[in-house]
């Protein structure tokens, strides 16, 4: 049952947001009828997600304690789209990012013309693969002999890596570098300690 609103506020009411209930919020826009100004659907499966009714529209928005963020128009989002536009901002807002609203609405455009979510979903939330600079491979790996030999000082020049071996074979008898196995016949392990 929703709330009773007084006016200046909106009536909330907390279901499970389907299909059904975009049709409700549609009649209601039609037949211009609220309490106060306006009606709030608060979906109980998308933790935050809200579907604000008012006379004129609806609107997607997600609300956390810390921000809110308007997802986009009810007429382009169907409650799917609506979720996954949600969960995406609340990745953002969890790792500390504002979620860009130009990302935002091209989901939503994208979504409006092909009802494809996944189509909208690429479209609007590319995936952003960083190249790893030469800075970060040194500091957190995969390290490359390069960064060993780089990493000694007075190392560098001719014949650094083959120093580095023998410096790493000298200093840990546990670890084993691998010679060429240019003199191992074909089909022999080398198992040597």
């Amino acid at each position: 049952m929703p709330k009773t609103a007084s006016r200046g506020t909106y009536a909330r009411e907390r279901l499970h947001l389907t299909a059904d209930v975009i049709r409700k919020a549609r009649s209601m826009i039609a037949a211009g009828r609220f309490e106060g100004r306006g009606h709030e659907f608060l979906d109980t499966s998308c933790q935050g997600l809200t579907l604000r009714v008012t006379k004129a529209s609806g609107t997607w928005y997600l609300r956390t304690r810390a921000a809110t963020v308007r997802l986009g128009p009810m007429e382009d989002l169907p409650v799917a789209a609506a979720r996954e536009a949600a969960l995406r901002a609340l990745v953002d807002l969890k790792a500390g990012r504002k979620t860009d609203p130009l990302d935002l609405y091209v989901f939503a455009d994208v979504m409006k013309r092909t009802g494809d979510l996944d189509v909208a979903i690429d479209a609007g939330f590319p995936e952003v693969v960083m190249e790893q600079s030469d800075e970060d491979r040194r500091r957190r790996g995969p390290w490359q002999w390069r960064d060993l030999v780089r990493g000694i000082p007075g190392r560098e020049g001719e014949g650094a890596e083959a120093r580095v071996r023998s410096e790493v074979q000298r200093l840990s008898p546990r670890i084993r570098v691998r010679r060429s196995l240019a003199h191992v016949r074909p089909g022999h392990r080398d198992i040597r300690p």
